[in-house]
């Protein structure tokens, strides 16, 4: 009959029943029994028992190389930390490790401990058979103790060289003798390869007369009163500089909020239509509403005159400076009519004003203009100007 295969599962129990010792040793004893040979000494124990007192237990650490005890003392007290080279002349001092140590035994404190132990197996390589890993029980904790160094002053040096080297910094500045580049040299970049080929498809930008792109830019700020110079460089195909020099001549450059960076024609140059209900001024001084009613007041006291353009739209004529220049005549908001314009409309015989705010019974025409230019809030109480709500509003388009 054949044995069984032994699987990872399976615990190997033929130690269970011996007793061991849990011991906590320093750092560098445990990094020198690392580096010991298999089946060598590493160490001597002594256990003096003397009668009503308790058992002395020392140990002895027998001696390696003094290189590799060295080693330990000048570098492995960084621990993981690195490299890092000393500072002064007293961390370059070597310090062998103690030899003489003394054990602090403790109790397990009701705990139930066992020590383990795991086989790896060789490598399919250096095996015929692939064997499983093995695990053992190496036996119970019988006892707990502490492997503490005598402080004597080989041991006191050591810790001083260990301070030392723990606040030394992990990474230091070094000079370099060569120049390092940071990228890869290479003849023509990205960006230089992309824009030479955008200047091969578009073609290099030539100059359109003066008035043709004159045409473009105002074509465009019908549209919209901002741009900025990229889109206009887009809508116009010209080039910046002789771009710029024409946008100088009709156009100012917002260097403040709201349209900072952005191109606006100069006031001469607009023509805009205000909004139904917007009292902000629009356009050129020539274009200018009537904002206000105490507007339509200094107007009407410098004794200005009201007329119609050609297309209807009717203006205040302007006023004289001191110096005898006459000022450009200002545009009256659509609603405000003269006196004399009211429409009117006969019922039953009689006049009246065609307005929907007021009807003034029994009045002739001109009593119930006078009435209704009194009376209405819109007006503002201004002689020579009447509002006309808007069933009215149409009357002079």
């Amino acid at each position: 009959m054949s044995e069984k295969k032994p699987s990872f599962r399976d615990l190997d129990l033929t130690n269970a029943s011996r007793g061991v010792w849990l011991v906590k040793i320093p750092k560098y004893v445990s990094a020198e029994w690392e580096k010991a040979e298999a089946g060598s000494t590493v160490g001597k124990l002594s256990i003096s028992k003397q009668p009503g007192a308790k058992s002395s237990i020392s140990f002895t650490l027998n001696r390696t190389s003094p290189s590799s005890l060295n080693t330990f003392a000048t570098n492995g007290a960084s621990g993981s930390r690195g490299k890092s080279t000393s500072a002064s002349g007293a961390a370059s001092t070597v310090t062998d490790i103690p030899k003489e140590y003394k054990f602090a035994v403790s109790n397990l404190g009701g705990h139930n401990l066992g020590v383990f132990s795991q086989t790896i197996p060789k490598s399919e390589e250096e095996c015929f058979l692939p064997e499983p890993e093995k695990l053992a029980l190496e036996g119970r904790v019988m006892q707990r103790a502490e492997c503490r160094p005598i402080g004597d002053n080989n041991y006191m040096k050591l810790k001083a060289q260990q301070i030392v080297k723990a606040v030394q910094p992990v990474r230091t500045a070094q000079r370099l003798d060569t120049v390092v580049n940071s990228f890869k040299p290479i003849s023509r970049h990205a960006h230089d390869i992309s824009h030479d080929r955008k200047i091969k498809e578009e073609g290099k930008k030539s100059r359109e007369d003066k008035d043709v792109v004159l045409e473009y830019l105002f074509a465009a700020f019908e549209k919209h009163q901002y741009y900025a110079l990229k889109d206009l460089v887009k809508i116009t195909k010209q080039p910046v500089g002789y771009l710029k020099e024409i946008l100088k001549e009709v156009c100012i450059y917002n260097m403040k909020s709201p349209h900072k960076n952005m191109y606006e024609l100069k006031p001469e140059y607009r023509h805009y239509k205000a909004a139904e209900g917007d009292d902000k001024t629009v356009g050129g001084e020539g274009n200018r509403f009537i904002t206000s009613q105490r507007d339509q007041k200094m107007s009407l006291a410098q004794g200005q005159e009201y007329f119609r353009d050609e297309s209807g739209i009717l203006y205040i004529r302007g006023s004289q400076r001191p110096d005898g220049t006459w000022r450009k005549p200002i545009r009256v908001r659509e609603g405000y009519v003269p006196q004399d314009e009211v429409p009117l409309y006969e019922s039953k015989g009689k006049q009246w004003a065609k307005s929907q705010v007021d009807h003034p019974i029994g009045l002739a025409p001109e009593d119930a203009v006078r009435h209704k230019a009194s009376k209405t809030e819109e007006a503002g109480g201004i002689p020579g100007l009447v509002f006309l709500p808007n069933d009215t509003a149409g009357f002079l388009s």
